[in-house]
């Protein structure tokens, strides 16, 4: 039995964080009445021009990213800082900012930056076209500073989405504009190559190691950082870990949680150091100092009180 138009235009949607588009309608077969019927019945809702949200789709700023890049036909891709926050190279979430890339195309609540995106640059995240991630810190680099930059190129390292020698090569491959001149954004990211040879090690986020720093300076119980823990499901290393009254905690950083390996991988963790007699506690970039200090003091009360009787 063929599929209904509706049951098409669900897959197409569940391919699209919930949107789709006129032309991408009258592809299965709708016409432009039907539509126009849908969107009366509710069943759509007009984002962009040509651009439809499914019925009971959140709106969020990544729906808002898509619509935008659905209503250039595919000839813009997300790019500059909205790629930023799209890798998860930036904490700065707070900023809703549209930035696409790929040609002269006018887009209303969009910053578009003119520069072409070859195939090669342009690839997906989170279902989003974006440019890759060379190419979003070539972008970034004609705006920030090295620091900034080396601070985003380090995030890329630690995230495992970009290497050195990868970065090395798109560098190398930059070519002279018809100015003469190579992109500003190439001697920053050389500079910031200068400081990072092979077997650089970016270490820890900032974030996380702040909050490792302020660990005495909060008062909070003496505890061992990276402290080996072994259970049946294997060895783990919390970044402090109150040994006697078995308290782990650990610092998340702003990545990207949303796959399902991570997801599983971070329940068999809390379940593993449970069957041990560990207790997990995890905070992340959000969590403010009172709640870290309240939690684990609480914590670390109750523990004690239960070891004691």
């Amino acid at each position: 039995m063929s599929p209904t138009p509706g049951h098409q235009v669900d897959g197409l949607g569940a391919a699209q964080l919930g949107l789709v588009t006129i032309w991408q309608l009258c592809g299965l077969g709708l016409s432009r009445r039907q539509v126009d019927r849908w969107v009366a019945e509710g069943r759509l809702v007009p984002v962009r021009r040509g651009v439809y949200r499914l019925a009971g789709i959140h709106v969020t700023w990544e729906v808002r990213l898509m619509a935008a890049v659905l209503a250039s036909r595919g000839r813009l891709v997300a790019s500059s800082h909205s790629a930023v926050r799209l890798w998860g190279l930036d904490d700065a979430r707070g900023t809703g900012g549209i930035h696409l890339s790929g040609g002269r195309v006018r887009m209303r609540g969009a910053r578009v930056h003119y520069r072409e995106v070859p195939p090669a640059e342009r690839t997906t995240r989170l279902l989003i076209p974006v440019t890759t991630v060379p190419r979003t810190l070539t972008d970034l680099a004609g705006t920030v500073d090295v620091a900034r930059l080396g601070r985003l190129t380090d995030e890329a390292l630690r995230l495992r989405v970009i290497g050195l020698e990868q970065l090395r090569r798109h560098v190398d491959g930059l070519s002279v504009g018809v100015s003469g001149r190579r992109p500003l954004g190439a001697g920053r990211l050389e500079e910031v190559l200068a400081d990072r040879l092979p077997g650089y090690d970016p270490g820890d986020s900032a974030w996380e190691r702040t909050m490792d720093n302020r660990w005495e300076a909060w008062g909070l119980p003496p505890a061992v950082r990276q402290y080996e823990i072994v259970t049946p499901g294997g060895t783990y290393r919390p970044d402090r870990a109150i040994v006697a009254e078995r308290i782990a905690v650990d610092w998340n950083g702003y990545e990207y949680h949303g796959s399902r390996s991570r997801f599983d991988a971070d329940s068999d963790r809390r379940a593993d150091l449970a069957t041990v007699g560990w207790w997990l506690l995890d905070f992340t970039s959000r969590s403010s100092p009172e709640r870290i200090c309240a939690a684990v003091h609480s914590l670390w009360t109750q523990r004690r009180r239960d070891l004691a009787g």
